[in-house]
């Protein structure tokens, strides 16, 4: 008769040691998500002092602190009050593991158009490069680029592609002022009764690697007629969105560093670890910048249509020209600099600047091509 108690007292034991082992991994799968938290909040803290952010810019990721640490010390209490021995922490330093793969591996994106990881403004408004009055509305599409959403491309009409980065976008600019839109209405008033659509592939912080993986990827399916590639003296160097958006959606641990530390530290980290380590202060070698253009020319040779790689600075103009040994690349530059051309903050362009060089690349391509005229069934062969 003893043996029936002492069974019971056993099985009673067994569950629950199997509930405390439940419950620790309850604990721990709630701590290591509070840990994460604040790890994300941490990681907004020093990228908003590494920007020199006020107060403003990093007390909202505080809390996000204060409920990591604080999530840590009180799941770590609570399973030391279980009193389940070294099997609990065991189980616990396995249940973190096996939530950081698990939460990492979903985490890492799939593969998006460019414009999609833009961490741009949607239809805000904000002041930039203006004086404190004027506000710019950021009208972004559902892809990402500035502007309205696209539409299928109208019968008869010439599309040309402006890629580049925030010189292109318009930052500080009306949509009306960048320089897509005057290149519209440059064209438009240079060859009357012909419809013009000037697709915006402008993105913020872009170089040249982006340039061309951009007319690789994006210009094709938009049925082009002509595409423009716009430079500034900074797309030499070697760090881009779409570097980045590779880096962040392989297994890697630039994306690691991401899941662990949220979005916005990740590129001060990686930045820093270049300037360290890499010579050149992290431009683009000259042999990956002739392949680049190889490439570039390669791409336009499949597409066929008229196309021009222009600056304003007429040094990165002289630099790719060395470059491009016998490649017969369409460089244009302008021959001089004007003050009124640009704001005095940044050196992003003005209207009156975007006007100036829409009307020196709609000249270049008008050069390439008769068959834009205003009857559409003139411009077929």
């Amino acid at each position: 008769m003893a043996e029936a108690p002492a069974r019971s007292a056993d099985v009673k034991a067994r569950t629950v040691g199997w509930v405390k082992l439940v419950a620790v991994i309850l604990l721990a799968l709630v701590g290591t998500a509070l840990v994460h938290k604040g790890l994300w909040g941490f990681g907004g803290v020093v990228a908003a002092l590494a920007r020199g952010g006020s107060s403003r810019q990093w007390s909202p990721h505080v809390p996000a602190c204060l409920i990591g640490a604080f999530g840590f010390l009180g799941v770590s209490f609570a399973i030391s009050r279980l009193r389940a021995g070294r099997k609990a922490w065991v189980l616990s330093v396995v249940t973190a593991l096996c939530y950081i793969a698990v939460a990492y591996k979903i985490m890492l994106p799939a593969e998006r158009w460019p414009g999609e990881h833009s961490r741009l403004p949607r239809g805000v408004t904000h002041a930039w490069n203006t004086d404190a009055v004027t506000l710019i509305d950021y009208r972004n599409n559902s892809l990402g680029y500035r502007g309205a959403d696209w539409q299928p491309k109208p019968a008869g009409a010439v599309r040309v592609g402006l890629i580049g980065d925030s010189f292109v976008y318009g930052i500080g600019l009306r949509e009306e002022d960048t320089l897509s839109a005057q290149m519209a209405k440059e064209l438009s008033a240079r060859i009357p009764g012909r419809s013009f659509d000037v697709m915006n592939l402008g993105l913020p912080g872009q170089n040249l690697e982006d340039y061309v993986d951009e007319y690789d990827t994006v210009a094709p399916r938009l049925d082009l007629d002509a595409t423009v590639v716009v430079l500034h003296s900074n797309d030499l160097e070697d760090w881009g969105p779409r570097r980045e958006e590779r880096l962040r959606s392989s297994v890697s641990i630039y994306s690691f560093s991401s899941f662990l530390l949220g979005n916005e530290l990740p590129p001060y980290m990686y930045a820093a670890v270049r300037s360290h380590f890499e010579a050149g202060g992290g431009s683009i070698p000259d042999d990956r910048a002739t392949h680049l253009l190889e490439k570039l020319d390669k791409l336009h040779k499949r597409h066929g249509e008229p196309w021009a790689v222009f600056s304003h600075d007429q040094g990165i103009i002289n630099l790719l020209k060395h470059l491009q040994g016998p490649m017969q690349i369409p460089f244009m530059a302008m021959p001089e600099r004007k003050e009124e051309w640009f704001y005095p903050r940044d050196g992003h362009p003005t209207p009156l600047g975007n006007q100036i060089f829409a009307s020196v690349i709609v000249q270049e391509l008008l050069k390439q091509t008769s068959a834009w005229s205003a009857n559409p069934s003139a411009a077929s062969p």
